[in-house]
């Protein structure tokens, strides 16, 4: 890979000039993948709140006093709005849990990478971490096949994340508790792994600027192995809008990947236990419907949560809580004690000025890194599938990606020219 090339210091824009250094690239990606949404580091979850929250309010005070962002219109619109949005609905609603101190520092975070690193350059070293843990993964993942179909629970030798929720190997996890073997990566549920591997997917498929089949299809066969129905439903989607962006002449590339597709389709379908959970979750009855239910009453909780105080929202805590306790009514949501909806629960906790701007910040990624207009809504659409089936309020990785956007909106058009002139 080429030198990852950080942008160099420019004053009026404030930009610090980090040089050719590999190290600083790869450092933002691991805070980014890492940090939060891991959970194979053997480390306390409170401990990686304290730290990324003074990493963010130390890079905060660095990029607004020390490199003049407060006269950047766009770190005004895009950040500093947002951010009084959060203090207002803290204030408003007297809650002082610090959950939002927490969530200003991952935006912090994100801006001042976004703002610091091109995204060429951090999809660049991002593609090499989850390749390396896709490989993982599915070492791991055909592990634990093998492991029980002869009756060695091999993984049980493996030292525990706090919690005692998961078996680790630092660079990839086995649940300490399952009925059927899924691809976890580094993360606390498969769902979270494909959207991390359709990112890289997306990249590999329509920004880089040579096609790099190996890895892709590594992140295919790995999303495969996660059984999430999101995950394939997105992976298709992904690949529908790259075959719109290049247009009606059919490659070889093309074949091999509708054929990749319908193996994986026939592989699937051929075990009933598999077509049930992956195929049939939206029927009661089967073995993924509960989780379908979660998912969609979760968005429903919380958009009534958000009308209740549409401007400022219930605050974080309060409208957390009111999920639980809506929750609990019902027989079939029992034991369900957390979220899965990244959208409604922003508009919910912090308001609707908050969770338009960050729709807004979504969709501005998603019209820049698509060719066309079409591909733009679908992708769109893909990121809100993203965001609203699994809880990433706190993700490092989703309050850094967006900002992209809207720092690179001028680059569009040269984005598309590399990529486009790239053999494959």
């Amino acid at each position: 890979m080429d030198g990852v090339e950080i942008v160099q210091y420019d004053t009026k824009r404030g930009v610090v000039c980090f040089g050719k250094d590999k190290i600083r690239a790869y450092f933002a990606v691991f805070l980014s993948v890492f940090v939060t949404d891991a959970v194979s580091l053997p480390v306390a979850s409170r401990f990686k709140i304290i730290f990324l929250s003074l990493a963010g309010m130390l890079l905060l005070a660095d990029t607004c006093f020390l490199k003049r962002r407060l006269n950047d219109r766009k770190f005004q619109i895009w950040f500093l709005m947002p951010v009084l949005c959060v203090l207002l609905s803290q204030f408003r609603n007297l809650d002082f849990s610090m959950s939002y101190e927490y969530k200003i520092a991952l935006m912090g975070i994100g801006f001042f990478i976004a703002s610091q690193i091109g995204y060429k350059h951090f999809m660049s070293v991002f593609v090499n971490v989850m390749f390396v843990l896709a490989v993982v993964s599915l070492i791991l993942f055909a592990g634990v096949v093998l492991g029980r179909m002869f009756g060695a629970e091999w993984w049980k030798l493996l030292p525990m994340v706090p919690g005692g929720d998961y078996y680790t190997v630092i660079f990839g996890v086995v649940p300490s508790y399952f009925t059927v073997a899924r691809n976890y990566g580094i993360f606390w549920e498969p769902g979270v792994f494909q959207i991390y591997l359709n990112f890289a997917i997306w990249h590999c498929l329509v920004c880089s600027k040579k096609t790099d089949w190996k890895k892709i299809v590594v992140f295919g066969i790995s999303v495969l192995t996660t059984l999430s129905t999101t995950g394939y439903i997105c992976t298709a989607a992904i690949v529908f809008i790259y075959l719109v962006d290049k247009g009606p002449k059919i490659t070889k590339h093309h074949i091999w990947i509708l054929l990749m597709i319908a193996a994986a389709f026939l592989l699937v379908a051929g075990s009933e236990t598999l077509y049930s959970r992956v195929f049939l979750k939206f029927q009661n009855g089967t073995a993924g419907y509960r989780s379908f239910m979660i998912r969609l009453k979760d968005i429903q909780v919380y958009f009534h949560e958000w009308l209740v105080s549409p401007l400022t929202g219930s605050g974080i805590t309060a409208s957390y809580q009111y999920a639980v306790a809506e929750f609990a009514r019902e027989g079939v949501f029992q034991g369900f004690r957390g979220s899965v909806s990244t959208t409604m629960r922003e508009f919910s906790g912090m308001g609707g000025i908050f969770g338009i701007s960050r729709v807004l910040l979504q969709w501005h990624y998603a019209k820049v890194y698509s060719k066309r207009f079409l591909s733009s809504i679908l992708l769109f659409l893909v990121i809100m599938i993203f965001l609203n089936t699994e809880d990433l309020i706190y993700s490092a990785f989703a309050n850094t990606i967006f900002y992209f956007g809207i720092l690179e909106a001028g680059k569009r058009e040269k984005l598309f020219q590399v990529a486009a002139a790239g053999p494959e």
